[in-house]
């Protein structure tokens, strides 16, 4: 939790700023479902509860970690052009998090042709890491297979989830 304590200091300190805005774009080919797609984000953020954990300010003034229930992932959904891209995915990874009241994963579907799509999911840096993208990709395709086969998603159960870990460092 010490991490996310300086990252939740820095956000009191300069607020709004997207410096600790963590985007993944992935370009995404063939027939997709971006209700399937909203899905599958919603299980992603449900099995890694940091995703779902916000930072709200005691009376002692220093952050809480709170761990929402799940609720859904809204997958905003653009019609762009190649050149409007850039732009539009640049513009999203700058928007900031509010700490205290967001989710720390949110999602931006740009459809470029029918069959062409670019999936924008940006994290704030309280909740991921570089290694996060080795983590979302896998397990978004696994849920997403899931889904449309109706099979239940071939994921082992999570061990520990982070707030675990944090204690274990802590103590």
């Amino acid at each position: 939790f010490r991490s996310q304590e300086s990252l939740w200091l820095q956000e009191q300190i300069d607020p709004g700023s997207p410096a600790y805005n963590c985007p993944f774009a992935f370009e995404m080919h063939g027939d997709l479902s971006s209700a399937v797609l909203e899905q599958a984000l919603t299980a992603f953020v449900e099995r890694h509860e940091i995703l779902r954990t916000r930072y709200a300010r005691q009376e002692s003034g220093a952050p809480a970690a709170v761990v929402d229930p799940v609720r859904s992932v809204p997958l905003a959904l653009v019609n762009s052009t190649a050149a409007e891209l850039l732009p539009l995915l640049r513009a999203e990874s700058r928007r900031p998090f509010d700490l205290s009241r967001d989710c720390m994963l949110r999602a931006l579907l740009v459809r470029l042709a029918a069959d062409s799509h670019v999936l924008l999911v940006v994290m704030h840096h309280i909740a991921c890491d570089a290694w996060s993208s080795t983590v979302l990709v896998p397990e978004l395709a696994e849920f997403c297979r899931a889904l449309r086969t109706g099979e239940t998603p071939a994921l082992a159960p999570l061990p520990i989830q982070y707030a675990d870990y944090a204690r274990w460092q802590r103590d």
